[in-house]
């Protein structure tokens, strides 16, 4: 199925957010120049008796079809411009890294928090923990994504690859599929990439960035978030059910949504009335 293509000046589109237990969808319709919206919810199909996540998706769309009398879904698809975000997985879980957490740290912390993530840690050189706790507590968690900064362009390299030594001895696997290499971001110290990428080795999946954190009075936001983006649809996001089907129905690339810690406003919006006013 060819992907769809969202027109210049629609009529009428839905969009829905494929949760981690709830897919809303929305009907957007322009009726006489003046925009109406409306909501339907359903449950999330990534797991049995389904495994699918656009048997969902439908099912919110059907729901909107006899809220409206419109035609939505057309031979088991949308038939109509349709945009999605997802979370499906649980949203996007992230593991920090850096030196200080004013400084580096805190930067790459925000960087993950813009690109959607829930961050369960934030390790750093001052967070008052030794290597062995650091470690330890490294070893409980399963994210989806780790991003690793540290130093500033020009820095000695040993701090980045400190950092690189504590992931590989705690032996981090992917949320979703233990098996699978560990996604790193790596946006630190640029003298120190070569040296992190061989602590790292075969078992992380290792992608280079632009420093977060180049210059003491100077952030670097964007290459990282649009990395941890990609990462994410790729080697995440791809491993839900149906998520390669939903792929072909959207208009756009799908965006992910960090769980229930970031939602976009439409999704709060009450349900518009269907008889006029």
């Amino acid at each position: 199925m060819a992907e769809m293509h969202f027109p210049s000046a629609p009529n009428e589109f839905c969009i829905t957010d494929v949760g981690s237990t709830t897919t809303k969808a929305l009907l957007f319709l322009n009726q006489a120049g003046a925009w109406r919206c409306f909501r339907y919810e359903t449950p999330t199909t990534v797991e049995k008796p389904h495994e699918d996540v656009t048997v969902g998706v439908l099912l919110a769309l059907r729901g909107l079809e006899r809220m409206t009398r419109r035609t939505l879904v057309h031979n088991g698809a949308p038939a109509v411009p349709y945009l999605t975000t997802s979370s499906a997985g649980g949203g996007l879980a992230m593991v920090v890294t850096g030196l200080m957490y004013s400084m580096t740290a805190g930067t790459a912390h925000r960087a993950a928090l813009g690109a959607g993530a829930i961050v369960l840690e934030v390790i750093s050189m001052d967070d008052g923990r030794t290597p062995y706790r650091k470690i330890e507590d490294l070893k409980r968690l399963r994210p989806d994504m780790v991003l690793v900064a540290g130093g500033f362009d020009g820095d000695a390299v040993s701090a980045p690859v400190f950092l690189a030594e504590l992931l590989v001895e705690a032996g981090l696997h992917p949320k979703l599929n233990p098996a699978a290499r560990m996604p790193v971001v790596y946006a630190g110290n640029v003298h120190a990439t070569d040296h992190v990428r061989e602590v790292l080795g075969d078992e992380f999946m290792f992608r280079a960035v632009p420093n977060v954190r180049p210059e003491l009075e100077r952030e670097n936001l964007e290459p990282a978030r649009t990395a941890i983006h990609e990462l994410f649809m790729e080697h995440v996001m791809s491993q839900a059910p149906g998520y390669e089907k939903l792929k072909q129905w959207v208009a756009a690339p799908i965006l992910m949504r960090a769980g229930n810690v970031c939602h976009s406003e439409a999704f709060d919006a009450e349900e518009s009335s269907l008889r006029s006013g």
